[in-house]
């Protein structure tokens, strides 16, 4: 039978214990990184998925026109008047009270937003002929109601009607924003505190307008795509007004906060 040395097993059995610890702690670090690294990954996963916007399309909507001496009034929807002029949406002769103005219903989702934005899209551009460069001198303001007084509209069952009554301006008494509309395609607004003050309501917004050049102001597309039906030159496919949303996504935040956790547990470890 062999004797190890005066004091080698004790050595030996420390050094076999420190490696132990070594062994041990190596392994925990390790177990750590790939929780922290499934926590990341699952959290920019999320992120992707809930960064993904959300989109809300117009009820129904509607372009009226008074004529200049008040006496009538005609609502468009989707009318053709040739193959290239085709009154979906379109607002001119004033911004606060122009007697050319178009009405637009959403029915809005229950839950509060990270942002929603207005998106609209204008295809009558200066390759589209008349008397000035509409993309480059009309403007859109857009309207709403006060808060807890909706206003609901229904489409006329013709695209030319001379009877249907539209909301007043008096409606109307707040102005989201006012843009300046400088190009054929999507105008966007702001619309996150109006969407937010409205949560669950079927409501209306109002858009009026003014050019400051020309006859021609924009056109824009309605919910039906009624202008990329009639094949009108500038138009594309889906092009109806809308609300673009981004919701925020608890659990990506907290997995990030997991992920953070674990990443900061195992420097800990490694410093121990």
């Amino acid at each position: 039978m062999e004797f190890c040395p005066k004091g080698e097993s004790f050595s030996a059995i420390r050094n076999v214990t420190q490696n132990d610890s070594v062994f041990e702690k190596s392994e925990s670090a390790n177990q750590m990184k790939k929780w922290a690294f499934l926590l990341s990954l699952g959290a920019v996963l999320i992120s992707e998925f809930s960064g993904q916007a959300q989109i809300i399309y117009a009820n129904d909507d509607v372009f009226s026109e008074t004529s200049a001496d008040g006496l009538t009034t005609t609502t468009y929807d989707g009318y053709a008047q040739s193959g290239q002029i085709v009154f979906g949406l379109a607002a001119a002769n004033g911004v606060a009270t122009g007697r050319r103005r178009s009405f637009i219903e959403f029915t809005l989702g229950p839950d509060p937003v990270a942002s929603a934005t207005f998106q609209i899209y204008n295809y009558w551009g200066a390759n589209m002929g008349g008397g000035g460069n509409p993309a480059g001198n009309g403007s859109l303001r857009l309207r709403a109601t006060p808060v807890g007084t909706p206003v609901t509209i229904t489409e006329p069952a013709t695209t030319m009607d001379t009877t249907w009554v539209p909301p007043t301006d008096a409606q109307f008494t707040s102005t989201i924003n006012t843009i300046t509309v400088t190009n054929v395609g999507w105008q966007t607004i702001d619309v996150t505190s109006w969407y937010n003050a409205r949560l669950g309501q079927t409501t209306t917004l109002q858009i009026h307008g003014a050019q400051t050049g020309g006859f021609d102001f924009p056109i824009y597309e309605d919910r039906e795509n009624s202008a990329f039906t009639t094949g009108a030159n500038n138009t594309i496919a889906d092009a109806g007004p809308r609300l673009v949303l981004v919701v925020p996504e608890p659990a990506t935040a907290a997995l990030l906060g997991l992920g953070a956790l674990a990443l900061v547990l195992r420097r800990r470890r490694s410093v121990c």
